[in-house]
């Protein structure tokens, strides 16, 4: 079963977003009937395939949705909002495309049962908490294309395990992994250590047991810089790796 977003429903979404945002409404109350109406979506709806042509996913175009377990997004797509999929509890799976380049705050926050994801290249931007609560993700690569990458983007994604951050030395966000219980391995491949902002961390400072289990891979003629680093010299365990970033 498929839903199909139109320009019309998009345009409506927009409009939407910014009146809710301004009186701070709950719109979940309301998008099921704007689903129904404008994008074909009928309770049961397992799969949501956005259209060719759509550049933009709105904000909150898709909040709190249930039941939707696949979303397809096309290649014309650069941006999406915020929280645009947040709060969608029962979705799997989202396939983004190579047009990527923003993931605004919240978008897929809060969607526990999401394990299948993969972030593009030429993706340059991930907002706060873009994937915060994803507590079926169990590994993530954030591409060296990336350039900013926001505070708590991935904290509380509680099964995550393996997780590779951007090869650059751009600022990183406060707390990135923040709550990750079961993260055994991070790779961080840029040649300079990237600062953290706020002077903040990884995890939260005072996470002994997250610093002493997660084993930090760095390049390996950049270790003595990372065993030094702010931040980065919390980890109990740093390890080269004379791995070619991607």
């Amino acid at each position: 079963m498929h839903c199909k977003i139109s320009a019309l429903g998009t345009a409506v979404a927009i409009f939407a977003a910014s009146i809710f945002a301004q009186e701070r409404t709950d719109i979940s109350q309301w998008l099921p009937d704007f689903a129904k109406s404008e994008c074909g979506y009928t309770d049961g709806d397992d799969h949501i395939e956005i259209p060719y042509g759509v550049e933009e996913i709105p904000d909150y175009a898709f909040y709190e949705m249930k039941g939707v377990r696949t979303v397809i997004i096309p290649p014309t797509v650069s941006k999406i909002g915020k929280s645009a999929f947040a709060w969608m509890t029962d979705l799997e799976e989202a396939y983004l495309p190579a047009s990527l380049i923003d993931i605004g705050g919240h978008a897929f926050a809060y969607d526990a049962n999401l394990h299948g994801v993969t972030l593009p290249e030429g993706l340059q931007h991930i907002g706060n908490n873009a994937f915060s609560r994803c507590e079926s993700l169990t590994d993530i690569r954030v591409p060296a294309t990336v350039t900013e990458l926001e505070s708590y983007a991935f904290s509380d994604c509680t099964m995550m395990k393996v997780a590779s951050l951007p090869a650059n030395s751009c600022l990183l966000g406060e707390l990135i992994f923040s709550g990750c219980e079961r993260l055994q391995r991070l790779e961080c491949l840029s040649p300079v250590p990237p600062e953290f902002d706020c002077q903040s961390f990884i995890f939260e400072p005072d996470d002994t047991v997250r610093y002493e289990r997660c084993t930090l891979i760095v390049p390996r003629l950049a270790v003595g810089l990372y065993e030094k680093a702010p931040g980065w010299r919390l980890f109990h365990i740093i390890t080269g790796s004379d791995k070619i970033p991607e």
